[in-house]
């Protein structure tokens, strides 16, 4: 990117003459074609296709989503009390019937988004114990985001565990 700075005030320099609407075209022009290269020779020297890669995690994703929906049924059935699971149904049911669910959707089987999770981040940010806390634990659900951006604002340690690890590492973050 510095390379493409250069070249537009190597040319700006040498092409004085031009009115200033050309020279706006040039240089967006110009930025393009330098993103173009730059983004061309970052999958040239890393071999990362960024697109096929997001289709992939995408692709990847669906299939622990279904995954995990089978383990859940099959622990659902194993279960002498199935209330726990009962309750959840109800609720996730009541989310999409009230049209209260974000995406991703449908949120059976998952930790759902939902409409106004900022405004319940900002309740949770107000009681004593958030305040009192140094160190806090939030799950990397999307409905937790709203919350893991107010444990980093007030300057407290975030703890976020790996989606889908079951055993290992949290990552730390101030």
């Amino acid at each position: 990117m510095m390379i493409c700075a250069k070249a537009l005030l190597a040319l700006a320099v040498t092409i004085s003459n031009i009115s200033v609407d050309a020279f706006v075209t040039v240089t967006v022009s110009k930025s393009r074609h330098c993103a173009a290269l730059h983004e061309s020779a970052q999958q040239e020297q890393f071999g990362f296709d960024q697109v096929a890669y997001e289709k992939e995690r995408l692709e990847k994703d669906a299939e622990a989503m279904d995954a995990m929906k089978v383990v859940a049924e099959n622990e659902f059935a194993k279960l002498r009390t199935p209330w726990k699971w009962e309750i959840r149904k109800r609720i996730w049911d009541m989310m999409e019937e009230r049209n209260i669910a974000r995406f991703p959707r449908p949120v059976h089987h998952r930790i759902p988004n939902f409409v106004n999770a900022e405004k319940a981040a900002e309740r949770l940010a107000q009681l004593p114990e958030f305040t009192l806390a140094k160190c806090i634990k939030v799950n990397p659900d999307t409905p937790q985001r709203p919350v893991r951006y107010a444990v980093l604002a007030h300057g407290k340690t975030l703890l976020t565990p790996q989606p889908r690890l079951r055993t290992g590492f949290f990552p730390k973050s101030k």
